[in-house]
């Protein structure tokens, strides 16, 4: 049987998250996996040249865990400890791991409860870690500039990397972690560059089931600049475009064959060997891709209005008060938000966090075009779950159910609007 299989075989079959629609059988084959390994290794040729551990959580139904978790350690010297998502604090603590992947929901939430331990450090502490935060932004800008800092810098940053920064690392087990990776959805600005100022160099690493791997990369540089998902290759094999809209297109031999007895989908997405990705995205002047959002969670308003939510979501989260924001507006006169808090958060009272969250709410807007701002917003009673169908296993938003769930909080905040005053009016009474 073995020596019948052919390298265009397929090998396994993923399934996609299922965030916007229903989850779809994802087939690769054996080269698109060895093409994926080996891009992943070639990116981080440390985990070649050195054994590394990494604790791995993440549901083996999706293509990042399996490829870093199953298939890397073949051609490299990872060594894994898998565990249950419940267990993984006590796992980092006992592995002390020195590479991970992780959604950003989790370096979200790993940080707000290190943010949380600092507030409550004595004050003399509490000075020096303001101090060193103050250090580590500087160095952080410098790196994001391509500068070069100066000697008294790098002494300084030294200093407040050993004395503050790795010691509260150390507390849940992430001071020896020295590769990094974010990826199954966007991940806040502020957060990738809280962990770079602790001195983490945590990459945002694109990728979809159907590319198993990443067609654009960090390979060139270290501590990237948040909002940012890499490069183009220079390998003339990896290939990505823009389309008239802002759509990626990708071509690479990492691309998956097709969906599983899906002709139809199959056939909408590539087409002479490109891959329709389904991300709008911008290309810099410095080179540089940023990832604006997904094509299907682009909001259509009753005023004719296209609105792309993600960049107005990833604004809110960038307050250390908000874990989740989800904007709706669809078929409806204006925007509104529905804003999960966070652990910090937790900690004010009622009037207090309304009152703050009503300024952060005030900050995004004035930034905002006037057919993308915010009319109301509304917190949340309760998290955000998988067990209830609003977020996928690996922690991404499913935003259509979200919204189901909170129908009756959403129409508050269009109360007294014409498309709600004719909905009710329509809606059959009961007698």
């Amino acid at each position: 049987m073995v020596a019948a299989t052919r390298l265009d075989d397929p090998a396994v079959l993923f399934n996609t998250s299922g965030s916007t629609e229903a989850p779809k059988g994802v087939t690769h084959s054996h080269r698109t996996l060895q093409h994926s390994v080996r891009t992943v290794v070639g990116l981080y040729p440390e985990l070649d040249s050195r054994e590394h551990d990494i604790v791995g959580f993440l549901p083996l139904a999706h293509v990042a865990p399996v490829l870093l978790l199953i298939f890397t350690p073949l051609l490299s010297r990872l060594v894994v400890t898998y565990c249950r998502i419940e267990d993984y604090e006590d796992a980092l603590r006992s592995v002390r791991a020195t590479a991970l992947l992780w959604p950003p929901r989790f370096y979200e939430k790993v940080a707000g409860e290190l943010i949380a331990r600092t507030q409550a450090w004595p004050r003399v502490r509490r000075y020096a870690y303001k101090g060193a935060i103050r250090v580590g932004r500087r160095m952080a800008e410098c790196r994001w500039s391509s500068g070069h800092p100066s000697v008294l810098l790098r002494i300084a940053y030294t200093a407040a990397l050993h004395c503050v920064f790795l010691p509260l690392r150390a507390s849940v087990g992430l001071d020896r972690l020295r590769v990094a990776f974010t990826a199954a959805a966007a991940a806040p600005e502020n957060v990738i560059a809280l962990w770079q100022i602790w001195g983490l160099d945590l990459r945002e690493r694109y990728g979809l089931t159907e590319t198993a791997g990443c067609p654009v990369a960090h390979f060139d540089q270290a501590f990237p600049r948040p909002r940012y998902i890499g490069r183009k290759f220079p390998d003339p094999r990896f290939q990505v475009e823009v389309a008239h809209d802002g759509e990626m297109l990708a071509r690479a031999p990492l691309l998956f064959r097709e969906y599983w007895r899906n002709p139809e989908e199959t056939d909408a997405v590539l087409r002479d060997g490109w891959f329709r990705t389904g991300d709008l995205i911008e290309c810099a002047a410095h080179g540089e891709i940023r990832l604006i959002g997904r094509k299907k969670d682009v909001i259509s308003t009753s005023g004719g209005k296209t609105i792309n939510p993600q960049p107005i979501e990833t604004r809110l989260k960038e307050s250390s008060l908000i874990s989740e924001a989800i904007v709706v507006g669809d078929a409806r006169t204006c925007l509104t938000v529905l804003l999960e808090p966070s652990t910090q958060a937790k900690a004010l009272t009622s009037t207090v966090l309304s009152d703050r969250l009503r300024a952060e709410f005030g900050r995004v807007n004035r930034d905002l075009a006037r057919a993308q701002q915010l009319k109301d917003f509304r917190v949340l009673p309760r998290p955000l779950e998988a067990e209830r169908g609003e977020r996928t296993a690996n922690g991404k938003i499913k935003r259509n159910a979200v919204v189901n769930s909170f129908a009756t909080l959403i129409d508050e905040m269009y109360a007294g609007n014409d498309d709600t005053v004719i909905a009710n009016h329509l809606r059959p009474r009961s007698h």
